[in-house]
């Protein structure tokens, strides 16, 4: 009996408590070099790929820059604008299996206020790269064409640097691939970030609403600014999705 116990005795210390130690140390350092793991593998990756990456660079493009078809007498919903702005029948429209979708981030349109020396693309949502390369527009409204709001977005201190001076009757062009749209201003205003009653994008009416930090004087002393910038512009001229 006594034998089997000094055998027992035996094994829990050279074999059972040793792995035990070493079980508790492996796990120890697991704990400790886990966070590094993925940003070790990333610089691996980095200088194992064949192709050398891309830092910052913008996101992908469906814009052709095309504007053959980009008729601003287009029709709208059926009716045309003639070139003394009267309105006119018109008949055509923009056949909805030909427009190209954008995904997102991608960049399908340029927006231009001339008034306001404003020319900058348009990427199909808002994220911060998207921002850091002209507007983005809220995935949650509708191209140019589809009759629905559109709500595009852009740093102050950038893109829309100048759209604080923005006058009503301004017009706003939206060059997309598949025809030119314009807009006409009839409404400015400021109101909180998160005021819900700053545009409705369920209305069945096609209205451009651009928007901006209120101020670039107000940044730059608090740092921080949760006041917008709305300006409402309504379609004038460009041709209609037919879906």
């Amino acid at each position: 009996m006594n034998k089997k116990k000094k055998f027992a005795e035996i094994i829990i210390r050279t074999v059972l408590t040793p792995l035990a130690f070493n079980l508790i140390a492996v796990i120890i350092c697991y704990a400790a070099v886990s966070p590094f793991v993925p940003a070790a593998a990333a610089v691996f990756g980095i200088f194992s790929i064949e192709t050398p990456p891309s830092f910052g660079g913008a996101p992908e493009s469906i814009f052709t820059g095309d504007l053959s078809n980009a008729d601003s007498n287009s029709d709208i919903d059926g009716v045309g604008v003639g070139d003394g702005g009267e309105i006119s029948l018109n008949p055509g429209g923009v056949d909805i299996a030909k427009i190209t979708m954008p995904r997102y981030e991608q960049h399908y349109a340029n927006l231009i206020i001339e008034s306001l020396d404003i020319e900058c693309k348009i990427y199909f949502g808002d994220s911060d790269t998207v921002l850091r390369h002209g507007a983005g527009q809220h995935m949650g409204s509708r191209l140019p064409g589809f009759g629905s709001p559109i709500l595009i977005g852009a740093h102050v201190t950038t893109f829309f640097k100048r759209l604080g001076e923005i006058k009503e009757d301004a017009i706003v062009k939206i060059q997309t691939n598949h025809g030119t749209y314009e807009y006409k201003v009839f409404e400015t205003k400021t109101a909180k970030y998160d005021d819900a009653s700053a545009f409705d994008l369920d209305s069945d009416e096609e209205i451009l609403v651009l928007y901006t930090c209120d101020s670039l004087s107000k940044i730059s002393k608090t740092g921080y600014n949760s006041d917008r910038f709305f300006v409402y512009a309504r379609k004038i001229s460009g041709a209609a999705v037919i879906q």
